[in-house]
Formats: structure tokens, sequence, C-alpha cells
């Protein structure tokens, strides 16, 4: 079964991943700013596959990570 990073971003969006502690969003051009609602409880992501070129300066807030 394929994983649908559209729907994660969209469960993001809405509220339904809080408290997460991974999360796996392949593909990405850019950080969402809805992760960082996560900032408490992410100690795994995995932004793999993407074209990330860099991370928004407060990227450190993510510091579980």
């Amino acid at each position: 079964m394929r994983h649908d990073p559209s729907e994660t971003l969209a469960a993001l969006a809405r509220g339904d991943l809080a408290g997460a502690r991974e999360l796996r969003l392949p593909g990405l051009s850019e950080i969402p700013r809805d992760l960082f609602g996560l900032a408490d409880t992410l100690e795994i992501l995995d932004v793999g596959d993407g074209a990330l070129t860099e991370l928004p300066a407060d990227f450190g807030r993510l510091s579980k990570l």
C-alpha cells in the first residue's frame, strides 16, 4: 500500500496529527508551517525523495528531532 503525502499534509493542517512523534512526508519541496505545531512531540521526520533545498530559519524549534 502506497502512502499519500497529500493526505498527511491535510491531516496536519486540520490538527489531526497533534501529539505525533513520527511523520513521513516524502516528496516535499518545502517544510510546511503546520509542522511546527508538533514541535513539542515530533522526534522523527522523514522528508526523503523531495526537492528541499533549504530549511526554514526557525527549524530549530523542532528540538526533539
